[in-house]
C-alpha cells in the first residue's frame, strides 16, 4: 500500500490557452531593470551592517540579552535576504552580472551555505520539478520510495515537515546539496567546479572569521580570543537554526504535495507549485516567491514583477475555466502541507 499523496498528472491548462499567448503577457518582464535589486542590496546590506554591529557589542560588551536578541533578529534578516542570492541565480536580482553573480557568496559563505553548487542544483530544479525524481529540491516521497522504507523510514515520511524545520535545519539542506552535488555531477559538467570554488571559498571565509574573532579578543579585548571565537560559533549556531528552518519550510510549502507530470512545461510548473495568498510585508519578506508558479512557468520575469505577472497570467487562466489555487497564508499553506502528511498516515492505494 502506498498514500495517495498526489496527482497522478497536472491540469491541461495549455489545451485551452496556447503557452505562447501566456507567454506573451509577461514577455515585457524579460529584460530585468538593475534598480529595483540594487535598492534591495543596498537596504538590505544597511540593515544588516547595523545588526552585526548589534551582535557585535553584544558579545564585547558581555551582555546577554542585547547579544541573544540581536543574533535572533540578525538570523531572521539574513533569511529573508538569502532569498536575494537565490534571484540572482537566475539573474533576475538585478541582471547585472558581476553583482547576481560575485555577491551572493558574502552571504552565503559565511553561513557554509555552498552558493555556487546550490545554483548549479537549483537551475536541475527548474528543469526537472515534478517531472523526473532526480530533482535535487524533490521533497515529496514517491511510491517506490514509500514501499522500499521501513517502520523509521516510512515514520520520518510521514513527519518530514516537522522533521526538517526542526531537527535538519540549514546543516540538512547544506548536506543535501552535497550529496546531490556529487551523485549529479556527470548531468551537469559544471557542477564539481562549483562545489571546489565552494569548498575554498567556505574554508577561507570560515578562516577569515573564527580568525578575526580569536584576534580582536586577544589583541584588542585582552586575553578574550578564545571568547569571542565562541561567540562566532553561538551566532552561527542560531543562524544555521533560523536560516535553515526557514528555508525549509520554503521548500514544502512551494511544493510538496503538488507533484505532478501535465502534457507541456507550463502546465507541469504552474499546477506543481503552491501560490500563497498573504500580506504585503509577508510578501516582501519572502522577495514575492509566495508566487511561485509564475517563477517556474516563466523563470526570466524578476522578483519584482511577479505580482503583476501573475495578475495577468492568472486572470487569463480565469478566464479559460481554470481557478487559481491559493493558500491562504503561510499558515494555511502549512496546513496543506501537514495534511499531505495526514494522507500518508490514513490513506493508501495499491500500485
Amino acid at each position: 500500500m502506498v498514500p495517495d499523496v498526489a496527482p497522478t498528472s497536472a491540469p491541461a491548462y495549455s489545451r485551452s490557452v496556447p503557452v505562447a499567448q501566456l507567454a506573451g503577457l509577461v514577455r515585457e518582464f524579460a529584460v530585468v531593470r538593475p534598480g529595483p535589486g540594487l535598492r534591495q542590496v543596498m537596504f538590505r546590506a544597511v540593515v544588516l551592517a547595523g545588526g552585526i554591529a548589534l551582535v557585535v557589542m553584544g558579545a564585547v560588551r558581555r551582555e546577554p540579552w542585547l547579544f541573544g536578541v540581536s543574533v535572533v533578529g540578525l538570523a531572521l534578516w539574513v533569511a529573508s535576504a538569502m532569498i536575494l542570492t537565490h534571484d540572482a541565480i537566475h539573474r533576475t536580482l538585478t541582471g547585472l552580472k558581476w553583482v547576481d553573480d560575485f555577491l551572493p557568496p558574502l552571504l552565503s559563505w559565511p553561513l557554509l551555505w555552498p552558493h555556487y553548487t546550490y545554483g548549479r542544483l537549483h537551475l536541475l530544479h527548474h528543469k526537472w520539478n515534478s517531472s523526473d525524481s532526480r530533482d535535487p529540491e524533490r521533497i515529496e516521497p514517491l511510491p517506490e520510495e514509500w514501499d522500499a522504507a521501513g517502520t523509521f523510514g516510512r515514520w520520518r515520511l510521514r513527519h518530514r515537515l516537522p522533521i526538517r524545520i526542526l531537527v535538519e535545519g540549514g546543516v540538512g539542506l547544506i548536506v543535501e546539496m552535497i550529496a546531490h552535488g556529487w551523485r549529479l555531477r556527470r548531468d551537469d559538467p559544471k557542477l564539481l567546479g562549483a562545489m571546489l570554488r565552494d569548498v575554498v571559498g567556505v574554508v577561507l571565509t570560515q578562516i577569515f572569521f573564527y580568525g578575526t574573532a580569536w584576534w580582536v579578543g586577544e589583541h584588542v579585548l585582552g586575553g578574550r580570543g578564545l571568547e569571542l571565537v565562541g561567540m562566532w560559533a553561538l551566532t552561527w549556531l542560531v543562524l544555521e537554526r533560523v536560516v535553515g528552518a526557514i528555508m525549509q519550510f520554503r521548500g514544502h510549502v512551494e511544493h510538496d504535495g503538488l507533484w505532478g507530470a501535465g502534457e507541456t512545461f507550463f502546465d507541469t510548473q504552474w499546477a506543481s507549485c503552491r501560490n500563497v495568498r498573504t500580506h504585503r510585508l509577508v510578501e516582501w519578506y519572502f522577495n514575492y516567491l509566495n508566487y511561485h508558479s509564475v517563477h517556474h512557468a516563466f523563470a526570466f520575469v524578476p522578483w519584482y514583477a511577479l505580482p503583476q505577472a501573475h495578475e495577468r497570467l492568472a486572470a487569463r487562466l480565469a478566464d479559460a475555466g481554470f481557478e487559481d489555487f491559493r493558500a491562504d497564508g503561510y499558515l494555511g499553506a502549512a496546513r496543506e502541507v501537514l495534511g499531505v502528511s495526514t494522507r500518508l498516515r490514513d490513506t493508501g492505494r495499491k500500485t
